[in-house]
């Protein structure tokens, strides 16, 4: 059983690396606590660590953590599923990134080696023109075997770590994007307020488009100094897309409501009356009404009315006698 608890404290995670990247080897000494009955322990872990070279904030990017041999010594023989769970300080911001699930054979007196396993973690906002360091706050595993769960947790000492890597921070801000459309959407004639995000202070343009081409429509906003801009744009023609000029994408969609064909307004239909017309009224339905050019009774009309024989027919009834 506590040779579980080994295995799963050995199992830190890995993420895979990719071009332009930095890696570096840090020796991070920890003080493990292991279940019961393995003992607790304590040791240099050597991590190695795959960044990227550079990042803006709020770039999402991966990194590849090998945590190399566990401090912990098993007492025991044992096959586990181990899950490693490592938290991470990156700058100002604690992030976790999750190992998937690792079949673990653990050998009594041999310290576990797991697999690295890759993720990603995210550039803190406002970090433009800084280095961001990445340290270790915390590293646990989980090991199931058959469905009993043994957790192990090194905590670094001091805590957090020593940078296992570091990611420089454009200086320059984040791209401008535009963020929302209010209302987003509605027929020739609407007004829409656009909002942005990241633009240089002072004025701004936005347009409409239609498949990626401009319709023709504009309007006109500004930004303010902390980059956060509004644009007035009427709608004047089908569209499918708003920006504010100058802003990545994607765009905001605008979903054009178009005039539908048919009568557009009440109109007076004169129902002039005939052989076929039932003018019945019912509780539920409102009644047909038929004028008659005379100024006979409106019961001549009626659905009881028998219609009178056609003068074809009655020809035809003479020619046969």
């Amino acid at each position: 059983m506590g040779a579980l608890s080994l295995a799963l404290t050995a199992g830190v995670a890995g993420l895979a690396g990719s071009a332009q990247a930095a890696t570096k080897t840090t020796a991070v000494f920890e003080n493990c606590d292991a279940p019961a009955p393995q003992p607790d322990g304590s040791g240099n872990q050597n991590w190695t660590v795959t960044l990227p070279d550079t990042a803006k904030a709020g770039d999402v990017v991966p990194i590849t953590i090998d945590p190399g041999a566990s401090p912990l010594i098993p007492g025991f023989s044992v096959t586990t599923v181990n899950t490693s769970k490592i938290t991470l300080k990156v700058g100002t911001t604690t992030q976790v990134v999750t190992s998937p699930p690792e079949t673990v054979s653990v050998v009594a007196g041999q310290p576990l080696d797991p697999k690295a396993f890759s993720g990603t973690i995210r550039i803190p906002d406002g970090s433009e023109g800084t280095t961001v360091d990445v340290t270790l706050d915390l590293a646990v595993t989980d090991a199931d075997l058959s469905g009993s769960v043994f957790t192990t947790t090194c905590t670094p000492a001091p805590r957090p770590s020593a940078p296992l890597g570091s990611v420089t921070v454009e200086a320059l801000p984040k791209d401008p994007v535009t963020t929302k459309l209010t209302p987003n959407s509605g027929p020739v004639g609407t007004a829409v307020v656009v909002s942005g995000a990241n633009f240089a202070a002072g004025p701004v343009t936005c347009s409409a488009l239609l498949a990626g081409v401009a319709t023709g429509d504009t309007g006109a906003g500004t930004a303010d100094a902390s980059g956060a801009a509004t644009c007035n744009i009427t709608v004047t023609k089908k569209a499918d897309t708003i920006k504010i000029d100058g802003s990545i994408t994607p765009y905001k969609a605008f979903v054009f409501m178009e005039d539908q064909p048919g009568v557009k307004n009440p109109v007076d239909v004169e129902v002039l009356p005939g052989p076929w017309l039932s003018a019945r009224r019912t509780a539920s339905r409102p009644s047909i009404s038929a004028r008659s050019p005379s100024t006979a009774s409106p019961s001549r009309w009626s659905a009881s009315s028998t219609p009178r024989p056609s003068r074809t027919s009655a020809a035809a009834r003479s020619a046969g006698t």
